[in-house]
């Protein structure tokens, strides 16, 4: 009786323990759920922070950038305020400037009153131009010379560009006089001013007696300074691209042959060039005519207006400091780095430099191209014998197929002796060399079959009889295969051999129609030489 009671108890124990087993682990699931989730958020959290920390950083950086941008043109401004005041004290010198253009503009007053109490050179300048462009040249050289009793270099610059944009009429008259003392030897390094007057005189805008001035100058030049370092007669010679042509993929040694072409193509190539730039002129159109008047003009205004705006001896620094700073309001530079300005006599190239951009720049007037030109016509012509040498060169190389492993040497009549033969023969002895494989069997199962009837009949046995019979069955298949295996692989052999024919049949024919073609090139090469030689002799 109470066993009965004692087991209905654990019954109910056992049904409230696993009922809270099961709450139990429900819950432990339910934190392993929230603590994930706790952790997930964590990380979200940290990304976040990170990623606003990062934002942060740049919103801070960029905000710092910008007060000091702000802050340096707040400064910069306050500076060109000072600056700009200062500069108001040199209203007469400013007027100078101003008039001069407007009259260069084409603005041109009819009575022009100049302050000239600070012996700026631009005051009797800007007087000389306007008499010259109301057609009074007395007066205007009088105003020219006093300005070059003030600052030599700049007034007599400044008149051969100023008459150039502005009355090109009178600018072989005063050119004549003062060009040989702006340019007494031309320098290795060239000036803006130097290129300005130099693209006037070789266009023959100053006249012809300013422009054999500056061949005589040139020519001196380049005798005293000799060929520049880097200037070597590779890029006289034009560019072309070899039209690629379809080569047997086991032909090698054509390399020289290519070579021959393609100095023939830049042959042809230089010699209509030199055609280009010296024939047309013979006979130059209105649109060179334009070329000729409008592009060196337009850098002589372009030099003549840095000219002008450097200022006074005493205002230079401090425009080229406004200039610095204005750059720093406009967010454009800093005031501490220079502006970047262009200057009227910065350096613009050495001089084989831009005798060699003259003499290939297909845009400029055909009279700058045939200057140019005259002072490399000795280098010109050194270069087109150089080029007709390499392509009329004879060829002396080898040339080879490679075929199965087989190396053939070829000319244009054939291959070279004996190598096609030589060649097939050792493809033959290649594949010939082993026999069959079925050679072992054969004689194997002859030799047992023999022994077999020989045993059979001395013993009598029908079962040795039946086997030598087999053996000699065995024989027999395997002279057939032998003979078999040894027809097939003749005639692989013999495939092999035909393949070998043909590709050196074709090598033969590619280079046959390859030198065929380098003859003539070698031949249009002679012509091209002559033809240069001729145009060259000319300039």
């Amino acid at each position: 009786m109470s066993s009965g009671r004692g087991s209905g108890s654990d019954d109910v124990v056992d049904f409230f323990l696993g009922d809270w087993n099961i709450t139990d682990r429900r819950q432990n699931q339910r934190i392993r759920e929230l603590q994930e989730g706790l952790d997930q958020a964590n990380q979200r959290v940290y990304h976040e922070r990170s990623r606003l920390r990062s934002e942060l950083s740049q919103v801070r950086g960029s905000l710092e950038k910008r007060l000091d941008a702000i802050s340096a043109s707040f400064d910069a401004f306050v500076e060109l305020s000072d600056i700009r005041a200062t500069l108001a004290m040199f209203d007469g010198t400013a007027m100078a400037r101003h008039r001069t253009r407007q009259i260069l503009s084409g603005q041109r007053p009819d009575e022009l009153r100049l302050d000239d109490t600070s012996a700026y050179w631009l005051v009797p300048a800007t007087l000389g131009l306007h008499a010259l462009t109301g057609g009074d040249l007395g007066t205007a050289r009088v105003r020219f010379a006093e300005a070059a009793d003030r600052d030599p270099l700049r007034a007599e610059v400044f008149s051969i560009l100023a008459t150039a944009v502005a009355a090109p009429e009178h600018a072989p008259a005063l050119a004549g006089p003062v060009l040989p003392k702006l340019l007494p030897a031309l320098p290795h390094e060239v000036d803006r001013w130097q290129r300005a007057l130099w693209l006037l005189a070789a266009d023959g805008l100053l006249g012809d007696d300013a422009r054999e001035e500056l061949r005589l100058r040139t020519d001196t030049a380049l005798r005293e300074q000799g060929l520049p370092q880097g200037d070597d007669s590779t890029r006289r010679i034009p560019r072309v691209e070899l039209k690629p042509e379809r080569a047997p993929v086991n032909l090698s040694g054509t390399g020289e042959i290519q070579q021959r072409l393609l100095a023939a193509e830049q042959l042809s190539a230089l010699r209509e060039r030199l055609e280009h730039t010296l024939v047309t002129r013979s006979a130059p159109g209105a649109d060179d005519a334009g070329r000729r008047r409008t592009a060196p003009a337009r850098f002589a205004a372009e030099t003549l207006r840095l000219l002008i705006d450097e200022g006074s001896s005493e205002e230079a620094p401090l425009i080229e400091r406004a200039a610095q700073l204005r750059a720093v309001v406009e967010g454009s530079g800093s005031a501490s780095a220079d502006s970047g300005r262009p200057r009227w006599d910065a350096r613009v190239g050495t001089l084989s430099q831009l005798l060699h951009a003259d003499a290939t720049d297909t845009g400029a007037p055909v009279d700058r191209r045939a200057f140019a030109l005259s002072f490399e016509c000795a280098r010109t012509l050194s270069t087109a014998e150089s080029l007709a040498h390499r392509a009329q060169q004879p060829w002396r190389g080898d040339v080879v197929i490679t075929e199965q492993g087989q190396r053939v040497p070829i000319t244009r009549d054939g291959p070279v002796g004996d190598a096609l033969a030589d060649a097939e023969a050792q493809i033959a002895r290649r594949y010939m060399r082993g026999g069959s494989e079925h050679r072992h069997i054969t004689l194997s199962a002859a030799a047992i079959g023999v022994v077999l009837v020989a045993v059979g009949l001395s013993v009598g046995s029908p079962v040795l009889w039946i086997i030598g019979i087999a053996a000699f069955g065995c024989s027999g298949w395997g002279v057939y295969k032998d003979s078999s295996g040894r027809q097939h692989t003749m005639e692989f052999a013999r495939h092999q051999q035909e393949r070998m024919r043909t590709s050196v049949d074709k090598g033969v024919a590619y280079l046959g129609a390859l030198l065929d073609k380098t003859d003539a090139a070698g031949a249009r090469a002679g012509r091209d030489l002559d033809a240069i030689r001729g145009l060259l002799a000319g300039v």
